[in-house]
């Protein structure tokens, strides 16, 4: 036991850490332990109860008081932890606590364990609760389960987790009253490229090789080798999915159209991924208009199936660690494709050849930036080549849903017989078939010569950070 007041609290299931013998027990220990390296602060501690609560002390009573000093909730999440009383409560009453400090960025979800309450859209819009964890950042620890704690992987989460800490610790009131714990629910603004900075600090992600703020937003950079990817970042917001009834060319799987909200925020790469980037990863080049046929390093990787390119994205991981690094979800690319139009294309009902390489005009791909960026600075997301999603094609309903297709970013079946969905057109496709709304499938191994993708990089730090 200490004496010290603690800073955060723990709020997790007995049982678990006795399952996982005593592992939530160290890890609270070892990220106590890099709080306090980082911050330069040995006061730091993080409140666990049978280590915090002494023989003779009111259980209750010490547990409420604790809630009551605390500036930070680490819920470690796990099926368990929803169904303790104990842990709703807790969650509950620290709720009220971030409340009271005017703040929203205090409650700090490890999610241990896959979690169907925290997946399932219907279920989750019936638990406030697990609602609540689902709008906050996650930390995704499922993939670091069973690693040694002192393995580098886990060393650098624990680190990653603590700058989160750290810069919570720091900030004073982060929102007004009347705009606390919710989630979002309108379409980003843009702000100016100074309001950015002011409002998040460094636009650079710990993960990559440069970062700042231009006339399109927030952009970090990745480097492999010597190639440079560049991402954009898509703030969390709402959209409609889907096109409406007067929208020519659409077809039925694009109805109905209904309102998805994109949760949390995501760093989505500018580009089809290159040739030259996947010739920097995979050390070898699948693609068939290379330099010799038509196109060259600065053409997107094709030929490329939904299988492939999970072993691609294996080892993007491991050359960027502290962040998960994934395709897009439907829902995801939709939006971001989008960025705020509601028109059949992100600029304007109709299309061209000045926008778009489209209906075998060429004959081949074009170089990845041939084409103007649309308002949120992404480049070609109608036509030149699909582009894989993450997960199989749903079934649009009329109502609202909130991060579909997450599930399968997290846990993607390697040569699964489960068609995926494609987006975007190709330099083949009719021009309906290029339409943001536009949704198409294949199977996982297939490899064709206008199929591409481009990369995700989810944050596993603050928002933006």
């Amino acid at each position: 036991m200490t004496n010290k007041i603690p800073v955060g609290f723990m709020s997790y299931v007995r049982s678990d850490d006795t399952n996982e013998n005593g592992l939530l027990s160290e890890f609270r220990k070892r990220l106590c332990s890099e709080v306090q390296l980082q911050s330069g602060d040995a006061s730091f501690t993080i409140f666990q109860d049978h280590i915090d609560i002494v023989w003779g002390q009111q259980w209750a009573q010490r547990l409420d008081e604790s809630l009551g000093e605390v500036r930070l909730l680490i819920p470690m999440i796990t099926p368990g932890f929803f169904k303790s009383e104990a842990c709703r409560a807790e969650l509950t009453r620290f709720v009220a606590r971030e409340k009271e400090l005017e703040r929203n960025d205090l409650i700090l979800p490890v999610y241990y364990v896959k979690t169907p309450l925290l997946e399932d859209p219907d279920k989750r819009s019936t638990d406030e609760l697990a609602a609540l964890i689902h709008s906050r950042n996650r930390v995704d620890w499922r993939h670091l389960r069973h690693h040694p704690l002192d393995s580098q992987p886990v060393k650098e989460m624990l680190a990653s987790m603590a700058e989160q800490i750290v810069a919570a610790m720091g900030r004073e009131t982060v929102v007004p009253p009347a705009s606390r714990v919710k989630v979002v629910r309108s379409l980003p603004v843009k702000k100016t490229p100074a309001a950015m900075v002011a409002s998040s600090g460094s636009a650079k992600p710990a993960w990559a090789s440069a970062g700042g703020v231009d006339e399109y937003g927030k952009w970090a950079d990745i480097t492999i080798g010597k190639v440079v990817q560049r991402l954009r970042w898509i703030e969390p917001g709402n959209f409609l999915m889907g096109s409406p009834e007067q929208e020519p060319g659409r077809y039925d799987e694009e109805v109905p159209q209904h309102r998805v909200t994109i949760g949390q925020g995501l760093w989505l790469a500018d580009t089809a991924c290159t040739q030259a980037l996947w010739q920097a990863v995979m050390d070898e080049n699948p693609s068939h208009f290379d330099e010799n046929n038509g196109g060259g390093a600065q053409h997107p990787v094709e030929k490329v199936s939904w299988d492939m390119i999970q072993f691609f994205l294996e080892k993007m991981i491991k050359a960027l660690p502290g962040c998960m690094v994934t395709l897009p979800t439907e829902a995801e690319w939709e939006y971001a494709c989008r960025a705020g139009s509601v028109t059949a294309y992100s600029f304007g009902e109709t299309a061209g050849a000045a926008e778009i390489n489209f209906g075998k005009k060429k004959g081949h791909t074009v170089d990845v930036k041939d084409l103007s960026p649309n308002k949120w600075g992404l480049y070609q997301m109608h036509g030149n080549v699909w582009e894989w999603c993450a997960e199989g094609l749903r079934k649009y309903e009329n109502k609202e849903m909130v991060d579909p297709g997450w599930g399968d970013v997290v846990q993607p079946q390697v040569a699964g017989g489960v068609a995926r969905v494609l987006r975007g057109g190709s330099w083949r496709s009719s021009t309906p078939r290029t339409r943001s709304a536009f949704r198409r499938t294949l199977e996982p191994g297939k490899r064709l010569n206008y199929v591409s993708f481009r990369l995700v990089c989810r944050p596993l730090s603050p928002v933006g950070k």
